[in-house]
């Protein structure tokens, strides 16, 4: 799909903006789309799950089977099974509770836009069954809703709403060529923190799951009755609190920094990156929703590896460190072809040592084809063209020449925003 940013933003449309919890987050997090002087010169409103906006999203929604004709025939275009499994919330529910939910959520939208009128929305892209739906209804009723997302490219957003490709500008060739250059080298992603920045995290992100679960959780959705999304998710994430993690914090780690090159020695070998979890890049960006099972889907990778004597080399994700649960390193070490590589070893150096990677949706893909090395799909995803197999596929080649490399780097960057100031 082509988008015209330069027609998007005029005097005669009415916006409505999603805003998160941080809502100063929330408008960095839209730069360099929603620029602040576009602001005073065009009409918008806020929108939030959260208090403090124009629109509160709430799910306290009365007699919704009562909303008729319109509600039942968007229910019904809707894969309920799909909506559910993508969703961290809704997995964690029981069926019926969970399609409650969604009902609600439905009812909700469908009673908001009966009484607002906007010609144009933007919201982050699809990460939680709320925007599923809000995303949903708008194709449903033909209303205009762009998703921003983030990207790995500093100064830049991703225009998605479901993870799919679109194109935003035009591309010089010496900006291609700059990119393919700096992926050739090592390089600081962006988002990924070091590990003193990965350890502040992690702790605040405890400090947080407890209040957020005393607060939220506990007071008011199980005291309150109140069920929004934020309020049943710390419920979701308690099993990442350990505080082993932080009295044995490597102990599931094989190779750091100085025995990484040992595994040269090993013949028959992948790389896989592992992915923050849960987001929307494994949960709503990857081709089927059973993917969304993230641990399921790396056993199910691992094993069958295991059969055909190829040993799996896993890589742990910067900002998971000291915040995974330990059933799931557990589990993966249970098939026994399984070695998990310490989060901050970085990525072309690593890449040394190996001549196959397998991902997901993420984008070491993009660097491991610059690289030269094969690289194999467990699920299509934006950027792969096309050019590249089967993760089944492992003993084929599956590589890229330069020119198909740099078209990938291309397409990635015509989906791009780009912060000009």
């Amino acid at each position: 799909m082509e988008i015209n940013l330069q027609n998007f933003f005029n005097q005669k449309d009415s916006y409505l903006i999603f805003l998160d919890r941080n809502r100063k987050a929330s408008w960095e997090s839209y730069e360099p789309f929603i620029k602040k002087s576009f602001l005073p010169k065009i009409n918008y409103s806020t929108i939030s799950e959260y208090k403090g906006c124009d629109y509160f999203i709430h799910l306290e929604v009365d007699n919704w089977e009562l909303d008729g004709k319109e509600f039942w025939e968007f229910y019904n275009t809707l894969d309920i099974s799909s909506v559910v499994m993508r969703c961290r919330v809704l997995r964690f529910l029981e069926q019926e509770k969970a399609r409650n939910l969604i009902q609600r959520c439905i009812a909700y939208f469908i009673r908001f836009f009966k009484n607002h009128h906007f010609d144009k929305i933007v919201a982050f892209s699809v990460d939680r069954y709320t925007k599923d739906i809000l995303f949903s209804y708008c194709r449903f009723k033909k209303i205009q809703i762009v998703g921003i997302g983030g990207s790995f490219i500093l100064n830049t957003k991703r225009v998605t709403n479901f993870g799919e490709q679109n194109f935003v500008n035009s591309i010089d060739q010496s900006e291609v060529d700059k990119i393919y250059s700096r992926l050739k080298l090592s390089h600081e992603a962006v988002g990924r923190p070091d590990i003193t920045k990965a350890r502040k995290d992690a702790c605040k992100y405890y400090f947080s799951l407890i209040t957020r679960y005393l607060w939220y959780y506990l007071v008011k959705h199980k005291i309150l009755d109140m069920h929004n999304y934020d309020y049943i998710l710390p419920a979701t994430q308690l099993d990442s609190l350990l505080y082993s993690n932080f009295l044995k914090p490597n102990k599931f780690f094989d190779y750091f920094e100085d025995n990484i090159s040992e595994v040269i020695e090993v013949k028959n070998k992948v790389y896989i990156p592992l992915h923050f979890y849960p987001e929307a890049t494994v949960e709503y960006w990857c081709d089927a929703s059973e993917k969304s099972f993230y641990l399921d889907s790396l056993c199910e990778v691992a094993s069958f590896y295991k059969d055909i004597g190829i040993e799996v080399y896993f890589k742990e994700h910067p900002a998971m460190y000291l915040r995974r649960p330990e059933f799931f390193y557990k589990r993966l070490k249970r098939i026994g072809n399984v070695k998990i590589i310490w989060p901050f070893v970085d990525t072309i150096e690593l890449l040394k040592y190996f001549d196959k990677v397998v991902v997901w949706t993420g984008t070491t893909g993009i660097e491991a084809a610059v690289n030269g090395k094969n690289v194999y799909l467990y699920s299509k995803n934006y950027w792969d063209n096309g050019f590249f197999k089967d993760w089944k596929c492992i003993n084929e080649e599956s590589l890229v020449s330069v020119n198909e490399s740099k078209l990938i780097i291309k397409k990635f960057l015509e989906n791009l925003i780009y912060d000009t100031k």
